[in-house]
């Protein structure tokens, strides 16, 4: 299968595909989020405010290098994320204050074909 979605607008368009992030045992707490589609990030990074909402259990912590070399360690929550039209994965995300959105990472994005159609700024996953 495969799903295209329009990169969102703004002074630089940029590609984000809709996610949703649920609870391992509840899945009435699920949440969809708009993730942006980050090549750089090999782990997907949520919002810490989504954590309590999600009941998502803390399976680690791990050090993270961020821009200008700087090391932070962030918690490790466990969770399912399905990317629209799916089947739902479970993954070990990294949580941050820093964050206002998700970004989708490598850890997630190697699950798929990618394409970022720049020119019609459209982003595509496919399972094929």
């Amino acid at each position: 299968m495969k799903v295209e979605h329009p990169y969102t607008p703004g002074r630089v368009p940029a590609p984000h595909f809709p996610v949703t992030l649920g609870s391992l045992t509840d899945p009435t707490t699920a949440s969809e989020q708009l993730a942006l589609v980050d090549s750089g990030a090999d782990r997907t990074l949520v919002p810490d405010a989504v954590i309590p909402h999600l009941q998502a259990p803390e399976v680690a912590r791990l050090e993270f290098e961020v821009g200008g070399g700087e090391v932070i360690t962030l918690p490790i929550y466990r969770m399912t994320l399905t990317v629209r039209g799916f089947t739902p994965l479970v993954v070990d995300v990294a949580a941050s204050g820093g964050e206002e959105t998700v970004l989708l990472g490598r850890d997630v994005m190697n699950a798929y074909t990618v394409t970022l159609n720049g020119p019609a700024q459209v982003v595509g996953i496919s399972d094929e």
